[in-house]
């Protein structure tokens, strides 16, 4: 009997293509726009052996219990599992999958779009644009250059490291890049890059990038106080989807 692999989204086509063909498993998964709600969620994963899950989708006891004994592996198309409970995939022996390294370049490319559309005030101007209000003066929609400015990264892993090397360049002779992490960074020599501590970072960077992951360790690590300790116009750019400021928000901050 082929085991039974349940898909929680429709893959993009050539993949969802791919994976119909396959011979050797039994295939069912939701093909409706959106995520798959939580009860069909339930319905479905019973006695599969396979889950293929998206991010969203929530792997706990609950679902697990669901599935039964014949589950073997959940696999998540995404670089986090934050969403994974692993301490009950361990206790029941079931493998996890997931794919570090695959939006390590779209995600640092990103990064340094937003680094540069929040230092150069893209958005403001696209409003202004939007609303008619495309009045010339001399200090009208100035921006902040990176020329000779500190970069902080927090967490130089696969992103930070890609983040770094394409900063790096905008940083000229006198910038820098500075970084904190719970170890040296071997890759750090190449770009130029040199380790401190947080509390160093926080203080002197005119840009922080937080390229960390998200964990009990990191969730609560940027809450006001350290906030209150950076240069007044940095320019924060975090990475960590999850990783909301409820502490700024419930003291009137605004994070954009």
């Amino acid at each position: 009997m082929a085991p039974k692999v349940l898909l929680t989204m429709m893959l993009p086509p050539d993949s969802q293509k791919l994976i119909e063909s396959a011979k050797d498993i039994e295939l069912v998964y939701w093909d409706k726009p959106g995520a798959i709600p939580r009860e069909k969620f339930l319905e479905l994963a019973k006695g599969v052996d396979g889950i293929l899950c998206m991010s969203f989708d929530k792997i706990d006891s609950e679902l697990l219990d669901a599935a039964g004994p014949n589950l073997k592996v959940v696999s998540t198309m995404s670089v986090g599992y934050d969403h994974v409970d692993l301490s009950e995939l361990r206790k029941r022996l079931i493998s996890l999958g997931h794919t570090p390294g695959v939006l390590t370049d779209a995600v640092a490319d990103i990064t340094v779009l937003l680094v540069l559309a929040a230092a150069r005030r893209i958005r403001e101007g696209f409003r202004a644009v939007e609303k008619g209000e495309w009045i010339w003066s001399t200090t009208w929609m100035l921006g902040v250059q990176l020329t000779n400015k500190t970069i902080g990264i927090v967490g130089l892993g696969r992103i930070g490291s890609a983040t770094a090397l394409r900063l790096k360049p905008f940083t000229g002779n006198n910038g820098k890049i500075i970084y904190f992490g719970r170890v040296e960074k071997p890759i750090a020599s190449s770009l130029g890059a040199t380790k401190v501590e947080f509390d160093t970072l926080i203080r002197e960077s005119d840009v922080i990038c937080i390229c960390c992951a998200l964990n009990e360790e990191t969730k609560e690590m940027f809450n006001y106080e350290v906030f209150k300790k950076m240069k007044s116009n940095v320019r924060v750019e975090e990475l960590s989807v999850k990783m909301i400021f409820v502490e700024l928000c419930q003291k009137g901050c605004l994070v954009v």
